[in-house]
């Protein structure tokens, strides 16, 4: 089947600014899927812990938007965050990709393909968390939990997304080189450094495209997030 991949904004704002959201429950749509690959990880209180597949789960706020450099809204650029889960089996009732999934298709009218749930609708719990480092004295905006859609209440009727949802897997057989160049440069650099990406279909296109084979230095497991990377725009 293929796949519905769409232009993906650069991280570039492009003179547009947004306010800190308070910590709560926004209404939101799973806007889009990008499966990274097998990701090291950092260890835990010492203890080394196993590289795991790796998806990045982006949601379109339904009612934030960004705003131009006088304040104003605008109706074309809702605010998007993105999570990282490990990608693991519905039969794991703990695991957060379990629980993702869980509260963006509660009837499982996906079958548990997650790419067929695109544009559901979900409440993201946003929390705001310090900077640490380089960046003490910042706060950042992280989800803290992803839940159920909003309650039906009289007269209240999300709204469709305004973007189109995409859908990006380094080995899915459907998804084109064009497909990855859409991807934001950081998260092109983070696919290319999964520890399975030199064996991978899309390093295979790589390879053909150049005409040699196209490997990689399996990456680094990142610092703790600031929530930088989590926000396209």
């Amino acid at each position: 089947m293929a796949r519905n991949a769409a232009d993906i904004p650069s991280g570039n704002t492009g003179g547009m600014q947004k306010d800190l959201l308070t910590t709560d429950g926004y209404p939101a749509r799973l806007v889009g899927i990008v499966f990274t690959g097998v990701q090291n990880q950092r260890p835990y209180q010492g203890v080394p812990k196993d590289p795991v597949d790796e998806v990045r789960l982006t949601y379109e706020l339904s009612h934030e938007f960004m705003k131009d450099e006088e304040g104003e809204i605008l109706a074309d650029k809702p605010r998007w965050l993105t999570e990282t889960v490990p990608f693991k089996s519905l039969k794991l009732d703990k695991a957060k990709f379990t629980k993702r999934y869980n509260a963006i298709d509660p009837s499982n009218a996906g079958k548990g393909v997650i790419k067929n749930c695109l544009s559901n609708p979900v409440t993201v719990l946003i929390v705001n968390n310090p900077g640490k480092g380089k960046h003490e004295g910042k706060v950042f905006e992280n989800i803290g939990d992803v839940s159920l859609p909003p309650k039906k209440l009289p007269g209240y009727v999300q709204p469709p997304m305004v973007n189109p949802p995409f859908y990006y897997d380094l080995n899915d057989g459907d998804c084109t080189l064009e497909d990855f160049r859409k991807q934001p440069e950081f998260v092109q650099e983070i696919i290319m450094g999964a520890n399975d990406f030199s064996t991978s279909l899309l390093a295979g296109l790589l390879g053909a495209e150049t005409g040699k084979p196209v490997s990689s230095t399996p990456r680094e497991a990142p610092e703790e997030s600031t929530g930088d990377e989590e926000n396209p725009y």
